[in-house]
C-alpha cells in the first residue's frame, strides 16, 4: 500500500493484477493501473507487490513480481505503463528524497539503489551475500524503508527479523525479532510490512501472528498494537495482515490479506 499527501490510498491487489485507488472517506475503489488481466503486456500487470508514487513525474512505480520487471505508469488515466528496470524479482520498492530508487530483490537476496536514467545506474545497499542469516545476508527480502539519513530498512522476511542497514555499511543491525519464529513479544512471524516513524519506531505487520507490533528504538522486544487475538474475522482481529500505512493525522491503515478488507484504526492521543 501506499498513501499519498491527500490522503488516497493505493493498493497492489495481486490476486487481480492491478492497482486500485481509494479517496479519503470513501469506501469505493477504481482501478488505476491494470485492467487487461495477467500478463507482461504494457497494459497488463503480473502479481504487482508493492507501489509507490514518484512526485517528481506525477508517476507510479509499480513492482511487478510476476513480469520481474518494475514499470512507471503515469497518474494521469494512462493505458499503459513504461518498463523501466527488466529481469528483477522485486518485493518492495522505495524512493528517497534525492529520487533514488531501492528495490528489494527475492532471488538475489539483496537490495540496490538506482539511478533510474538513460543507463540505468545500481548500487548494493543492503544484503548481496546470498542467502542466509547473519547480519550481512539477507533471506526473502520483502518491504523496504528509507529514512532521512539514507539508511535502509529491510524486512527480513524469512529470518523473522527487521534489519537496518545504515548509509554505505556493509553489514546490517537487526532492529527488530532475530530470535527466530514465534509468537513471544521479542519473536515476529514471517513479517512483510514496514514503517518507521520520526522517532525512529517501527511498525510492523507480523504476518503469521495476525497483529502488527511496535517496537521502539533500542527495545529488545515489541508491543501489540492491533491483533493478537487470534486468527478471525472480528474487529479485534486479523487474518494474516500484509502491510500497513499511517495517515497524516497518525490513523493506522492495515491491509488484512486472508478477510480481503482494508481496516482502519484511530489512534487515541496517548
Amino acid at each position: 500500500m501506499y498513501i499519498d499527501d491527500n490522503e488516497t490510498i493505493y493498493i497492489a491487489e495481486i490476486s487481480k493484477q492491478r492497482i486500485i485507488e481509494i479517496k479519503l472517506n470513501t469506501t469505493n475503489f477504481s482501478i488505476v493501473a491494470g485492467r487487461n488481466g495477467d500478463g507482461d503486456g504494457t497494459d497488463q500487470l503480473g502479481i504487482p507487490s508493492d507501489i509507490i508514487v514518484d512526485r517528481k513525474s506525477n508517476s507510479f512505480i509499480i513492482c511487478d513480481l510476476g513480469g520481474q520487471r518494475i514499470v512507471r505508469w503515469s497518474r494521469q488515466n494512462a493505458a499503459n505503463g513504461d518498463i523501466i528496470i527488466s529481469n528483477i524479482h522485486c518485493n518492495g520498492l522505495a524512493m528517497d528524497d534525492k529520487g533514488y530508487l531501492y528495490v528489494s530483490d527475492w532471488v538475489k537476496y539483496e537490495v540496490r539503489q538506482w539511478e533510474i536514467g538513460i543507463n540505468n545506474k545500481s548500487i548494493i545497499v543492503a544484503g548481496g551475500n546470498g542467502a542466509g542469516d547473519n547480519s550481512s545476508q539477507l533471506l526473502q527480502p520483502m518491504f523496504i524503508v528509507v529514512d532521512k539519513d539514507y539508511s535502509v530498512y529491510v524486512v527480513d522476511k524469512s529470518n523473522h527479523r527487521i534489519m537496518r542497514w545504515l548509509k554505505n555499511a556493509k553489514k546490517g543491525i537487526v532492529v527488530a525479532g532475530g530470535n527466530g519464529a514465534g509468537n513471544s513479544l521479542s519473536q515476529l512471524s514471517s513479517p512483510s510490512g514496514i514503517f518507521v516513524d520520526h522517532l525512529d519506531n517501527i511498525y510492523i505487520s507480523d504476518t503469521n501472528n495476525n497483529r502488527v507490533v511496535r517496537w521502539i528504538k533500542g527495545a529488545s522486544e515489541g508491543s501489540i498494537v492491533v491483533g493478537g487475538n487470534g486468527q478471525g474475522n472480528e474487529t479485534n482481529q486479523l487474518d494474516h495482515p500484509s502491510d500497513l500505512v499511517f495517515d497524516k493525522q497518525g490513523n493506522l491503515y492495515i491491509f488484512d490479506s486472508l478477510n480481503h478488507r482494508l481496516q482502519k484504526f484511530y489512534i487515541e492521543s496517548n
